[in-house]
């Protein structure tokens, strides 16, 4: 750059650290147009630069699960359900992620979402006893029993070791249904012969 160029000169000034002058220097440019150099703020330093996490999609899917996992564990039922929404937008057909889903919103006594995600658990994969046993409680939760006796039937046939399953909720479910068929019964009117 030519010395006599007249579109910017620069000059060093000494760099201030806690009001004592040391022996760097930074350039401080000035512009000919400006009547005094000395009133030209120096040049900032360049602002730090926020580093963009790039990830691909099935480890940000597995991150937000993880991350879902920890808020429910938590019982921040709602924001779980956000992450996992997020990482269902990227793992679709992760049976896995929708039956905790599921699990959530039975928790927040959403059981009309609960009820549609647990039917989609059981169609995406019909042999996992799990996503029936979900959608089973989501079911009771929706006052649905016939169904959920059904969907409970079907998760102890495909694992009859599960003691939990077999008692808290086949004999539960079996004890609603008694309960329910007697109401519908005492509902019905009774017509003279």
């Amino acid at each position: 750059m030519n010395p006599e160029s007249p579109a910017r000169a620069t000059a060093f000034t000494p760099l201030q650290v806690r009001g004592r002058s040391t022996s760097l220097k930074r350039p401080v440019i000035h512009s000919l147009f400006q009547e005094d150099p000395e009133e030209v703020p120096s040049v900032p330093p360049p602002a730090k630069r926020s580093l963009l996490r790039v990830e691909d999609p099935p480890t940000q899917g597995k991150r937000l699960r993880a991350e879902g996992i920890f808020l429910a564990e938590q019982g921040r039922f709602w924001q779980a359900i956000h992450l996992w929404n997020q990482a269902l937008d990227i793992l679709p057909q992760d049976v896995r992620l929708l039956e905790m889903k599921a699990q959530a919103l039975i928790q927040v006594h959403e059981w009309e979402p609960a009820i549609e995600i647990g039917r989609k658990v059981t169609q995406i994969d019909p042999l996992w006893w799990e996503g029936y046993q979900t959608w089973g409680r989501a079911l009771v939760g929706g006052g649905r029993v016939p169904e959920a006796r059904w969907a409970f039937s079907k998760a102890a046939f495909l694992n009859p070791s599960d003691r939990e399953l077999r008692i808290e909720d086949l004999l539960w479910s079996q004890e609603l249904y008694r309960h329910w068929k007697a109401e519908q019964e005492a509902r019905r009117p009774v017509t003279e012969i």
